[in-house]
């Protein structure tokens, strides 16, 4: 499988899209342009929520239960 390498803004060399900075001039690249690659996205991020509302939740009930002592 090839893959396709991207130019450097900085000095116009090319390389692989899965490195952070440019191995040439050491420009760090922010967006990386990425073929077939999955980070989880906008679900996991959902996921995050829903742990951290439910922790929320669960933190309020154990104060009111603590405050009724």
């Amino acid at each position: 499988m090839e893959v396709e390498l991207i130019s450097c803004p900085g000095c116009g060399e090319e390389f692989s899209p899965y490195v952070n900075k440019c191995p040439h001039c050491g420009l760090h690249m922010h967006k990386r342009k990425h073929a077939n690659v999955t980070s989880g996205g906008s679900m996991g991020m959902a996921i995050r929520m829903m742990v951290g509302g439910l922790a929320l939740v669960l933190l309020g009930i154990l104060f009111a239960w603590w405050s009724t002592l």
